[in-house]
């Protein structure tokens, strides 16, 4: 029928005129050594060929050229090692799809021995060092029952003519449609490792590359989370890193969570009386347990007040004419509750094996003026401590209030909620903070 549709045969070589030009991609990075990768085609090739300039003004040479490869051979992906002297590239049959991983040495042209373990390989992610690189595959026929090849995916670790078997790092055990991506981050201290429920939700975790901990992120599957860590790779030394969470402002809290993941061996010392209700209790264990969790701390101090406690509190700096002056990070203040409103006052050090009790090097709230108080800075007294204050008396009035101030870059963040017993103890109030946040932080991690 279409052969008898007149014009047939100009549509043709219209649509191949159109089809058949040169192709040329910006550079798609400049090594260490300063090489220069590109894509290029002439306007008879039907495969695009990856292509180097060694030096600046040097000529172009061919790196990998599919056209030369059989037919039904595809090139799917191709990615250089930081310093260019390899390129990891995938080697498909009939489409892009189940490609499997060779390593091309540049300078020799020859391709390396090592064969990645699994199948259907996706594009790899090197480690900052190039010793090798992490990707996604489905596991090899004789890993799972037979016909679950194409499924469990999961992320594997391959080490440059180790001779091992590449080591899975990350997947999931009770779920074989989930699957993987991985991708090391701009400041080359961490992998992010995602694992996805098709595309509706998704977990995230960091592995520190370090020490090959595995830090949680979003570890839950309840939303679609995008993590991005900003560090400085020109500072490898440097024992920070930010997390930005799409969806949650977790930037302040999330500062240190990277580098020093930690636990509270004996549990949140939360002082409970008759007066504190059961679900506010457990809210703060969680949120607290979270923020924890992700600041990282060198120190805690965890303040119980007799009773509510509204955000004037936040920032204190001191009272003048009846207002409130409220401090920017740096020059936050401990609020000056007076001692008698002090139900208990905990502190607890982190050691090795995660955060315990100790002897406070001091006393939060003290008896004082208002003016003395003004040089009561959190940056000078407890540079390192993130501090909670949360309130008693819940039953009785049916609200509770937290507050923090969490160690940052820049001094401390400062955050207050107030959770109403409507049910869930959820937050009807935030100042600095946000109800997506704070639940955030009650599932960063379990609560302890």
């Amino acid at each position: 029928m279409l052969r008898a549709v007149p014009g047939r045969a100009w549509l043709r070589e219209a649509v191949t005129r159109a089809t058949r030009h040169a192709r040329r991609s910006v550079p798609l990075r400049t090594g260490r050594r300063g090489r220069e990768l590109g894509w290029h085609a002439d306007a008879g090739d039907d495969k695009l060929r990856l292509v180097m300039r060694r030096t600046a003004g040097a000529p172009l040479e061919p790196v990998l050229d599919p056209g030369t490869w059989a037919s039904d051979e595809a090139l799917a992906f191709a990615v250089p090692s930081p310093d260019d002297a390899r390129v990891a590239f995938g080697k498909a049959v009939g489409g892009t799809h189940d490609a499997v991983i060779h390593v091309l040495d540049v300078d020799r042209g020859e391709l390396l021995p090592d064969r990645p373990r699994g199948t259907a390989h996706t594009a790899p992610a090197w480690r900052p060092d190039g010793s090798g690189f992490f990707y996604a595959a489905c596991p090899d026929p004789g890993e799972v029952p037979a016909g679950d090849e194409p499924h469990w995916n999961a992320i594997y670790e391959h080490r440059l003519g180790s001779g091992a078997p590449a080591r899975r790092i990350f997947g999931d055990d009770q779920h074989n449609e989930h699957w993987c991506s991985v991708e090391v981050s701009e400041c080359g201290r961490f992998a992010i490792l995602t694992r996805w429920d098709y595309v509706h939700a998704n977990v995230v975790y960091l592995l520190r590359l370090a020490d090959d901990v595995l830090v949680p992120v979003a570890p839950e599957m309840r939303s679609l989370n995008q993590v991005q860590v900003i560090g400085d790779a020109d500072r490898p030394r440097r024992r920070r890193a930010e997390l930005l969470l799409l969806g949650a402002r977790r930037r302040a809290a999330a500062t240190a969570a990277v580098a020093y993941p930690h636990t509270m061996r004996d549990g949140l010392p939360l002082d409970l009386d008759d007066g504190d209700d059961v679900g506010f209790v457990h809210a703060v264990r969680g949120i607290v347990g979270g923020a924890v969790h992700l600041a990282s701390p060198a120190e805690i101090y965890v303040v119980k007040i007799d009773s509510w406690f509204s955000q004037r509190w936040l920032g204190f700096s001191h009272k003048l004419l009846g207002r409130v002056g409220v401090a920017y990070r740096i020059t936050l203040r401990i609020p000056p509750f007076v001692p008698n409103r002090v139900v208990a006052e905990r502190y607890l050090a982190r050691t090795r094996s995660g955060y315990g009790p100790a002897a406070a090097p001091q006393a939060l709230h003290i008896a004082q003026t208002g003016t003395d108080n003004d040089r009561r800075l959190v940056s000078r007294l407890c540079p390192r401590a993130a501090l909670f204050w949360w309130s008693g008396a819940t039953r009785r009035h049916g609200r509770g209030a937290l507050m923090a101030y969490l160690p940052a870059p820049d001094g401390h963040a400062a955050w207050y909620a107030e959770l109403a017993s409507a049910g869930d103890w959820s937050p009807s109030r935030t100042v600095g903070t946000s109800p997506v946040e704070l639940a955030g932080l009650a599932h960063a991690r379990p609560a302890a």
